[in-house]
């Protein structure tokens, strides 16, 4: 992990880019050793699944180990690309930094997660009431209920508990609504 964390801040970021969007993380080509900054393939951005590498940086941290200070100063850093350049103010996470015009509902809890683990408190919040205005409960995603439950927690934490009841009540009803469906999963970008 420690091995991989080195890899991520030595050859996984642009950074002759000259704002925040240095602490990015971008796809990397071993063959050619270079960064990848587009390509034909949507998960070849600086945003999407590039939220996984903050994430281990961030468990790495949380563990001791690695390098403190480089990991603390890449997260403060990719927390500043995120906030300028993925996450809107309203909450809506973008693909990249040129925003598509389409989102990913995929990504949403991810970004929360890496928001909450922050100390971003309030944009995590906002992240996931978006992920559910934009149809979330229709949408199965990657640790939906981890996320929610440790948000609501920190909510009530901070004395908002009318903001972690409406995330409860928004994680219960796609837990019914899910299971109304039974087989007959609604279409979805991974082929469950």
């Amino acid at each position: 992990a420690e091995r991989r964390a080195g890899f991520l801040l030595d050859r996984q970021r642009p950074i002759e880019r000259a704002d925040s969007s240095r602490f990015a993380f971008v796809p990397y080509d071993n063959h050619a050793q270079l960064t990848v900054l587009g390509g034909g393939w949507n998960d070849w951005s600086d945003g999407r699944e590039r939220v996984g590498s903050a994430l281990l940086l961030q468990q790495l941290l949380r563990l001791g180990w690695g390098h403190r200070a480089a990991l603390t100063d890449a997260i403060d850093g990719y927390h500043r690309f995120v906030t300028d350049h993925l996450v809107a103010d309203d909450g809506t996470v973008w693909d990249d930094r040129s925003h598509q015009p389409s989102v990913r509902l995929y990504n949403f809890p991810w970004f929360a997660r890496f928001l909450l683990d922050a100390g971003n408190l309030d944009l995590a919040h906002r992240v996931m009431t978006r992920f559910y205005a934009l149809g979330g409960e229709h949408f199965l995603a990657f640790e939906l209920g981890t996320v929610i439950a440790d948000l609501t927690a920190e909510l009530k934490a901070a004395g908002r508990h009318a903001d972690a009841d409406h995330l409860d009540s928004r994680l219960l009803d796609q837990a019914q609504t899910f299971l109304s469906y039974g087989t007959r999963l609604p279409a979805h970008e991974v082929n469950y």
